[in-house]
């Protein structure tokens, strides 16, 4: 009897170790961005609350000659940040002016118009004894906004390659 409790005991701890070894994990941030979202959005007809109703807030938005801050998200256990860890994150400074370029083939842009930047990204890694795969995909979507008028104006989607 001792014998069969041995092996049962053994068999546990061998599947803990391979569950342990072929560990992965994936996480996702930012607004999930899909042919049913996109389609919701209608340039010259669509508003700026529509498209806050339809996506919610931007992670950035971009003025023509004006750095372009993008925030790192927090996760759901981040909420409680202390105040050192709060001093660390800073935001990301970009050029505003690449999210404009995209529109002025088409588009006549003034003052008024401001690029709304959206994105979803999605990492997974993946472990294996002597072996790890990791891949980051992300879908950006940027909106061309008249703020005078609060209509879309253009929509360009860059979905992560597949």
């Amino acid at each position: 009897m001792s014998g069969v409790i041995v092996n049962v005991l053994w068999r546990v701890f061998v599947g803990g170790v391979l569950l342990t070894w072929l560990a992965g994990c994936a996480t996702n941030t930012g607004i999930k961005i899909d042919q049913e979202t996109l389609s919701g959005i209608h340039p010259g007809k669509s508003t700026k609350k529509e498209l806050f109703d339809l996506l919610g807030p931007p992670r950035a938005i971009a003025v023509q000659g004006r750095p372009l801050y993008i925030f790192q998200p927090l996760h759901k256990s981040d909420t409680a940040l202390s105040a050192s860890r709060a001093n660390i994150d800073k935001p990301l400074q970009l050029q505003a002016e690449p999210f404009f370029e995209v529109f002025t083939p088409q588009n006549t842009l003034t003052y008024v118009h401001r690029v709304y930047f959206y994105y979803y990204a999605e990492s997974r890694m993946y472990m294996l004894p002597f072996y790890e795969k990791t891949s980051l995909e992300i879908d950006q979507l940027l909106v061309l906004v008249n703020e005078e008028s609060e209509i879309v104006e253009d929509v360009y989607f860059m979905p992560h390659p597949k």
